[in-house]
């Protein structure tokens, strides 16, 4: 941990926290209804979604580590992965701002133990994850111990806040709301940071 924590950089840092509560908005939606909904104790939701977080990151640093073998100038055009999202999102969030509705609380069955069933609505839910993941953990693979810390210590973050929120549904919709119009900014940014860092 003091390794890590020598490691940090302010840049790296911040960057690292903007990327996972941006990615994680609808996260936070998904485990206040979790929280809230009776069927899981808190126990198995926080081992979910640290296992779901676990292996998203996993998944992001060996597709970044393979990317070491690549050409630098190449690695960079990862960064058009998030920023066209980021567009995508953008654009969807300014058609239709107020898409939100009751229904988008509704969680959806998925068979197996509580714990795995937790952490599989997790990776479901992690598509924005990977896309702005992968390209970041590229663009500095020495980092990706920092982001990793990082993540580990967000989604503890997370949990409590989650559980949190499973108190009001008023809040969980509001704090989605702002998530869908962050979350495409931050993707802009992140590809942009990382077509420009590279080149």
């Amino acid at each position: 941990m003091l390794f890590i924590l020598t490691r940090m950089s302010l840049h790296s840092l911040t960057l690292a926290m903007a990327v996972f509560v941006a990615t994680n908005v609808d996260g936070l939606l998904l485990l206040g209804v979790l929280f809230g909904n009776g069927r899981y104790s808190d126990r198995e939701v926080v081992a979910g979604q640290f296992i779901g977080i676990g292996s998203l990151v996993a998944a992001s640093s060996i597709a970044a580590v393979a990317a070491v073998s690549i050409p630098h100038k190449w690695v960079s055009m990862l960064g058009f992965v998030p920023l066209g999202i980021g567009c995508y999102r953008a654009f969807a969030f300014l058609a239709n701002p107020q898409e939100l509705e009751e229904d988008d609380l509704v969680l959806p069955e998925i068979s197996g133990t509580r714990v795995l069933a937790v952490s599989a609505l997790v990776i479901a839910n992690g598509g924005d994850n990977l896309a702005a993941y992968i390209p970041l953990f590229a663009s500095s693979v020495k980092d990706i111990p920092v982001y990793i810390f990082v993540f580990a210590v967000m989604s503890a973050v997370l949990c409590i806040v989650g559980h949190a929120l499973a108190r009001t549904r008023a809040a969980a919709l509001q704090t989605l709301r702002y998530g869908r119009a962050l979350l495409p900014v931050i993707l802009i940014a992140l590809g942009i940071h990382i077509l420009i860092g590279l080149t």
